[in-house]
């Protein structure tokens, strides 16, 4: 049994990626719902409300990134004779036999995606993790790995899926047909549902992220349905 860790000195390499990834869309996210739920301008009472939320979002970004970054300290990849597993805080674990995993891929960033037969079984391996090579060289006699110069598969799907969230909700807001509006509605609850479900049996997510994906069906059911009542009543 053979078990691999993330380099001490690559927390905070780890909480830049973090960031990089995560605060472009979240900060864009953030503009468009305050300019579409508060009717921004350019009066000083508008900018301040960005700036202040803009603030807010950098703070609590920079934090979240911190304690992610953190909770690295207790990752661990175990390689035996038969499994591959990986284990860390917050996070449920994944076991893997070696007959489960559909392909090993490298990223052009250095890091690996052990994907299993069910698409919720995946291993991210991070670049930041200690011998490296020998981790590389033990991957590759599980199976032949795949490099990959772009995103995976995976993220495409999120991607595609980040899209398709967008035009519903572009669809809701501009529509000024009830029938549209409704159906756009019924569309988009049933994508929120179903993307909910899809992170509880996310092993990459925290526990605390899957509990709290729940709370955006009931929000989103609100919004829909106050703007109904003040759009068509």
């Amino acid at each position: 049994m053979t078990q691999f860790r993330i380099k001490e000195a690559s927390i905070q390499s780890i909480k830049n990626d973090i960031l990089i990834k995560t605060s472009p869309i979240v900060i864009l996210v953030t503009i468009i719902v305050l300019y579409l739920s508060n009717d921004f301008d350019d009066s000083s009472s508008s900018i301040m409300t960005l700036l202040f939320t803009f603030g807010m979002i950098v703070y609590v970004l920079n934090n979240s990134a911190k304690k992610q970054a953190s909770a690295f300290n207790s990752y661990i990849i175990t390689i035996d004779n038969e499994t591959i597993s990986r284990e860390k805080t917050g996070l449920s674990p994944i076991f893997l036999a070696f007959n489960e995993i559909s392909e090993i891929t490298k990223k052009s960033d250095g890091s690996f995606l052990v994907q299993g037969v069910n698409p919720q079984d995946q291993i991210i391996i991070p670049k930041q993790i200690d011998n490296y090579e020998s981790l590389e060289k033990y991957l590759s006699e599980i199976r032949p790995i795949k490099i990959i110069k772009g995103r995976t598969k995976h993220e495409n799907i999120m991607l595609l899926r980040g899209g398709i969230g967008f035009l519903l909700f572009a669809s809701i807001y501009f529509s000024k047909d009830k029938i549209t509006y409704i159906i756009s509605g019924i569309i988009l609850m049933i994508f929120i549902s179903y993307s909910s479900y899809q992170m509880s049996n996310n092993k990459n997510a925290e526990e605390k992220i899957k509990k709290w994906s729940f709370l955006i069906i009931p929000t989103v059911a609100i919004f829909i349905i106050k703007e109904y009542i003040k759009r068509f009543n």
